[in-house]
């Protein structure tokens, strides 16, 4: 069973949380070996296109500019 399907199965918040983060560290440390070639920065940026060419219901666009779109102006401003 996947660390993603974990979480789905959870009723508490914090066990879902924690079942999340470690689906996203396991998704994001399979790129580890590319630090080299990209630097941190760079290997971030990778592992966040592959991510959003995966979103084909577009859920990041959604979670991103729908959810959090004032706290990102403040950050940006």
């Amino acid at each position: 069973m996947s660390w993603l399907n974990r979480s789905e199965l959870c009723d508490d918040d914090d066990s879902k949380f924690i079942f999340l983060w470690i689906a996203f560290n396991s998704a994001y440390a399979q790129e580890f070996d590319q630090r080299h070639h990209y630097g941190e920065q760079g290997l971030y940026g990778t592992f966040l296109e592959k991510l959003i060419t995966c979103d084909q219901r577009e859920q990041l666009h959604y979670l991103v500019w729908d959810e959090y779109s004032n706290t990102i102006l403040v950050i940006l401003v």
